[in-house]
């Protein structure tokens, strides 16, 4: 046998070991793969199972004793929080209302509202001769990022439907437009009977309250939900003081094109009146100043003017850019309380 019909046979021997290893490799790494996601969708079963556990429906407008007709009877989701019982929901499924809770176990309890904000929309209610409630867990909103996983649980419609499983992915972390602070947008397939309930990533943490859907323009799949950094300020000023207090210099903002239709504003934002007695008042701002920016920190629309002074504490002084007749001159304010 000469040389070269010895080499064809070795390199021949190579290739069909080579061959044999990759089969093998591609073999071992497909059902890892397949195991790896076999564990994931169990976990996030098990995550799913055991959060609903701390998801409650909520009955307004019902009489809880008689099942009669007390006002406008509405569905919404709230969850426990903290042990003793304590739900967090939006304040607008209870404001004003009667209301009773349906625990996940299908059983019904009274529960008062212990403090509620309008502003932030979220509210602290008590579940009465229920302690063993499981609270959840919170997560950090500003880790979250588009495209992330995300799972809603709520009551659609009636309590028939109660534990109502939703899923979807993050579409925007910081949209502006919807209300008076930056909410996390989804395309989870919700009702408003998912309004109060908890959003939830791929940790089984809560990084959001679900707040609303819109419809409009005949909009389909724009969920809304508040981050959970606003909702943990707004529980620690809800516990500490019984209300949010709102930073407040008494301006008003008229809305424009660019204000509804959130096209780039580098102008500022027009003021359309001021409060009588107001800081703004005393300072002297006027109806149809511009204000361009807040502490150097510059705004084009009423969200951004409500997330700078969220971060200011009552009683100190901000300073203002304002624009009036064409010419930039800066003001000082001391904030005030909203009253």
């Amino acid at each position: 046998m000469n040389s070269k019909k010895i080499f064809n046979i070795v390199l021949l021997s190579i290739n069909v070991l080579l061959l044999i290893l990759c089969t093998v490799c591609i073999c071992y790494f497909t059902k890892s793969i397949q195991t790896l996601s076999v564990t994931n969708t169990r976990d996030v079963n098990f995550q799913i199972n055991k959060i609903k556990q701390s998801v409650v429906s909520i009955v307004a407008g019902l009489n809880k004793d008689t099942g009669f007709r007390s006002g406008d009877v509405e569905v919404g989701t709230g969850f426990v929080y903290k042990r003793g019982g304590y739900v967090i929901t939006n304040y607008h499924n209870i404001k004003d209302k009667s209301f009773f809770i349906i625990t996940y176990d299908n059983k019904k309890y009274s529960a008062n509202l212990i403090s509620g904000d309008d502003k932030t929309d979220i509210a602290i209610v008590k579940v009465e001769g229920k302690q063993e409630l499981t609270p959840v867990k919170f997560g950090n909103s500003k880790k979250c990022n588009v495209g992330d996983n995300v799972v809603a649980i709520g009551t659609p419609l009636s309590v028939y439907l109660k534990d109502t499983v939703v899923t979807g992915i993050i579409s925007a972390t910081d949209r502006i437009g919807f209300g008076n602070y930056k909410l996390i947008q989804s395309n989870i397939a919700s009702s408003p009977g998912f309004s109060g309930g908890p959003l939830i990533n791929s940790n089984g943490e809560v990084i959001g309250v679900n707040s609303f859907k819109s419809t409009e323009f005949g909009s389909e799949g724009l969920s809304f939900s508040i981050p959970s950094e606003n909702v943990l300020f707004a529980i620690s000023k809800l516990e500490g003081d019984g209300k949010v207090k709102v930073p407040y210099i008494g301006v008003n903002f008229a809305e424009d094109n660019f204000t509804k239709y959130g096209i780039p504003n580098d102008s500022g934002i027009d003021i359309k009146s001021i409060d009588p007695n107001s800081p703004a008042k005393e300072a002297g701002l006027k109806e149809k100043d511009k204000i361009l920016s807040i502490n150097n920190i510059k705004i084009s629309n009423k969200v951004e003017y409500n997330e700078i002074l969220k971060d200011i504490a009552i009683g100190n002084v901000i300073s203002i850019k304002l624009l009036r007749d064409q010419k930039d001159f800066e003001i000082k304010i001391k904030i005030k309380e909203y009253r």
